[in-house]
């Protein structure tokens, strides 16, 4: 491999990673899989794609001075997200987001680069580390050969991927000098989406030296999107935008739009956010977060106790309304998707906005597509495709 990683720096995420972790609660997941054992491995993993994707960026000015303005990656830990699919592997994905925190004196006449080896030296003019569809897949390719078959829990024939992202705005340089806010329009043109997976059976055979690393890199499976359009694709989320746009007051609603992708390794995938709202003029809507510190610290009254509990009551119903709606929708539209193949998957990944305990802070829902066809030729029944939707709470 041509990329340079100090190993010993991220094994460090190995140990740190199992002293502090966050255990999360996933009924969903199959009965052989120990959900905070799992869940503790992917924020490893997290951690360490974190370190392996650190993005630096440096800088020329007018006199032809090259220096580095910064190689934090406190931004990007932040957007890197694994997600356990039962009876498929793991997903982990990467956005190439271009949040750099530094200070700079002017950001005229400049130029900037962008690389993710920070242990290299900026001034080092003759080593070209910029970001390439090449480096991106190297990088994801050196990671699933040293930590991926630290997931012990995978079965030989279920999957890493490491999709990395590139978002619509990837060409803005948005920078941090003196407390204020800048961005800058970049030439560096935008990478298209990059995904990248390995079989757990490839993993472990290259581990134990019975796969060389040829053998290995050759067994990968590598998309790279050529921006074809999927209108299937793009009619499921203008479905999924409209249903959840259209929710009664007390229940949970989009905020903002339906992102979508089609991956040739994987499947669909769908993302979006909502919220809970309620009727206008309840107390608890617009002063939540005053209200939930009170709760944390004891009521008033015994009003404001009982006040809280048959909040609690709605918001607990209207979840288990919006993911029964969900898994509805996905049956019943999923099966439209003809660019989806039956051994591929569709996903629909959410995050949820609010500040309650009880309340899962994102949820990914998951149906393999020869569900989706086995209903539609009525194979089986609505009621049977539905049981096959599995919601995993985070």
């Amino acid at each position: 491999m041509t990329v340079n990683i100090m190993k010993t720096h991220l094994y460090k995420y190995l140990v740190t990673g199992l002293l502090a972790i966050t255990f999360i609660t996933t009924p969903a997941w199959a009965q052989t899989i120990d959900a905070n054992r799992m869940n503790r491995d992917i924020r490893i993993m997290e951690n360490i794609l974190a370190e392996l994707f650190r993005p630096t960026i440096s800088a020329t000015n007018s006199e032809g001075r090259a220096f580095v303005v910064s190689s934090d990656n406190s931004f990007r830990r932040r957007g890197i997200r694994g997600t356990y699919l039962t009876d498929y592997g793991i997903i982990f994905r990467v956005p190439a987001q271009t949040l750099f925190p530094g200070h700079l004196e002017t950001a005229t006449s400049l130029g900037y680069s962008f690389y993710y080896d920070a242990e290299v030296s900026s001034t080092d003019e003759d080593d070209d580390r910029s970001i390439s569809e090449e480096t991106v897949i190297e990088r994801i390719s050196e990671f699933l050969q040293d930590y991926g078959s630290t997931i012990s829990q995978l079965q030989d024939h279920e999957n890493i991927l490491v999709i990395y992202d590139t978002p619509g705005n990837s060409r803005s340089i948005i920078y941090i000098n003196q407390g204020r806010v800048n961005s800058e329009q970049s030439d560096v043109e935008p990478l298209p989406l990059i995904s990248v997976s390995a079989k757990v059976k490839d993993l472990r055979e290259y581990r134990s030296g019975r796969l060389s690393e040829e053998g290995f890199n050759e067994r990968l499976s590598i998309d790279i999107d050529d921006s074809e359009e999927y209108m299937d694709i793009e009619i499921l989320a203008n479905i999924l935008e409209s249903a959840f746009e259209n929710q009664p007051r007390e229940g949970y609603r989009l905020s903002g739009g339906v992102s979508h992708l089609m991956l040739n390794n994987f499947g669909a995938i769908f993302t979006m956010n909502v919220r809970y709202t309620d009727e206008p003029g309840v107390r608890w809507r617009n002063n939540i977060a005053l209200e939930f510190s009170r709760i944390q610290n004891g009521f008033d009254k015994e009003e404001e106790q009982e006040e809280y509990r048959e909040y609690l009551e709605k918001v607990e119903q209207a979840f288990d309304t919006f993911k029964t709606n969900l898994s509805e929708y996905m049956v019943d539209y999923g099966r439209t998707l003809s660019s989806v193949s039956d051994d591929q998957h569709v996903l629909v990944t959410i995050t949820l906005s609010g500040r309650l305990e009880e309340i899962p802070e994102r949820l990914d829902a998951q149906i393999k597509k020869s569900v989706l066809d086995n209903y539609d030729r009525g194979r089986i029944s609505r009621d049977e495709a539905l049981e096959q939707v599995i919601i995993t709470e985070y």
